[in-house]
């Protein structure tokens, strides 16, 4: 019987067809569907097709002028039209309504952070999956249920899909789910109505200037999760980062090396952990680096706060990694590739310190996403150009901005002293190819901003494109 459950977990799949959408691809016979105005699209647009596809109801912004022939149809159809202040809000509470408010039946853990919020949860999901919970997760890299993986949307989805996804954790008799909370969720209000047994607050960085206009206002968004915590529910946060000192919050659970004794962090994580006053044995042979580590120790303590054994800490030497996150090859002249998600210049720091450790010869290839924070450019340029040896750029997702345009910011940032070791290869897979012919044995090659990323966006069109994939297929 448990291998026969084991197999339909595996066969799991998720409704095409919600019963709140924002999405035209999403609505169905009965559906409601909320018209949210984006960066590109406007719902407003798409208000025929969804009523076309069976949505009975449709909500829109109290100021939202639609055409006579829109207002026509939805008459014509008897659809009921609903107007309200904020679209964004009344998409995550119809969610929650229409689903009969599933997430209260789930013990729900946030991870919020400039970096290793995926690292962290997917440590933490598998802590507790080899504790024997029913645990899903919800990540930038895939969402999981049981042993069923999906596609994820968005670090934290829209809450049409995230009320969805709850109700199939119930049905599935799903106890824990383990999710990144962007900060763009959280202003953007994606979370609205979610009250978490258990928080983390990773650590704090550049990062989002395009969406954010200064860095106290991405602190001030990240923050909002203390609005979204239970009575005395904990939360993490790393004391050893100087940027969450100031966190006005009760229920505190501090992180921080001090915990830590006999520390190794290279060619992989292995102490003592000090922990309620007894001595803990971590190895975590796949991991390495103390930013890992301290991933490692957040996670532990979410654990920890489910009221789990620590004898679970013992899981984490069949812990193997996350997807594109300091992924490992071995190439056939014998030198080794990391492919990583890193995209600040604080992730470039940890990273390419750490690698420049164990080599002397580190090539890096990376560039910068179009449309996206540009003041990070010229920072992460400088990063790159101090670590390496050979720094090749290229697109990474330049969108419909100028890829040149992207390199030259780059490029703003590197001393003069430095510019011998740059070349610009535009194509990625060029680009790969280029860094691996300018390898030798033991040399390291790091590839750095679309970690586990499957496409690339170039101009309006996004086209199949993975890095690992074109690592694995050097020779």
């Amino acid at each position: 019987m448990q291998k026969k459950n084991h197999e339909l977990s595996r066969m799991l799949n998720l409704p095409s067809i919600w019963r709140v959408a924002c999405h035209t691809d999403n609505v169905g016979p009965g559906s409601t569907f909320v018209a949210i105005k984006g960066d590109t699209f406007d719902g407003i647009n798409f208000l025929s097709m969804a009523i076309k596809k069976g949505a009975k109801r449709i909500v829109v912004d109290d100021g939202a002028r639609l055409p006579q022939k829109v207002v026509s149809f939805i008459n014509e159809r008897n659809v009921l039209l609903s107007r309200v202040s904020d679209t964004r809000l009344a998409l995550a509470q119809l969610s929650a309504e229409a689903y009969n408010h599933p997430a209260n039946k789930l013990k729900l853990t946030a991870i919020t952070g400039t970096k290793g919020k995926t690292t962290t949860a997917y440590i933490a999901h598998h802590m507790l999956q080899q504790a024997g919970l029913r645990v899903a997760l919800l990540t930038s890299v895939e969402n999981k249920i049981g042993q069923s993986s999906f596609k994820a949307p968005l670090t934290t989805a829209q809450p049409d899909y995230l009320h969805m996804f709850f109700d199939v954790c119930v049905q599935q008799n799903i106890t824990h789910v383990v999710m990144e909370v962007a900060a763009q969720a959280l202003s953007l209000h994606r979370v609205y109505g979610l009250q978490f047994d258990v928080a983390a607050f990773t650590n704090f960085a550049h990062e989002h200037m395009e969406f954010y206009a200064s860095m106290n206002a991405y602190y001030d968004a990240k923050c909002l999760l203390l609005n979204h915590l239970k009575p005395q529910a904990p939360l993490i946060i790393n004391a050893d980062d100087k940027a969450l000192k100031n966190i006005d919050y009760e229920h505190i659970q501090p992180i921080a090396l001090g915990d830590v004794d006999a520390m190794q962090v290279t060619p992989k994580i292995m102490c003592t952990l000090i922990l309620d006053r007894q001595t803990h044995v971590v190895r975590a042979p796949y991991l390495m680096g103390v930013f890992n580590l301290y991933n490692i120790l957040c996670a532990i303590h979410i654990v920890r706060l489910c009221s789990i054994s620590m004898k679970v800490i013992e899981s984490l030497a069949t812990f193997k990694g996350v997807p594109g996150r300091m992924q490992k090859h071995v190439l056939p002249n014998g030198a080794s590739c990391f492919i990583d998600y890193a995209h600040t210049p604080d992730s470039y720091q940890h990273v390419l310190s750490l690698l420049r450790s164990l080599t002397d010869h580190l090539i890096v290839v990376f560039g910068c996403g179009g449309l996206r924070d540009k003041v990070k450019r010229p920072l992460m340029g400088n990063v790159a150009a101090h670590f390496a040896d050979i720094v090749i750029l290229a697109n990474d997702n330049p969108r419909t901005e100028s890829p040149d345009e992207i390199i030259n910011d780059i490029k703003q940032g590197i001393k003069e002293e430095e510019m011998h070791k740059i070349m610009v290869v535009l194509n990625r897979d060029e680009a790969i190819k280029k860094a691996y012919a300018c390898s030798r044995k033991d040399a390291i090659i790091a590839i750095l901003g679309k970690g586990p990323d499957a496409y690339q966006i170039i101009g309006a069109t996004r086209h199949d494109f993975s890095d690992t994939q074109v690592v694995t297929q050097l020779n």
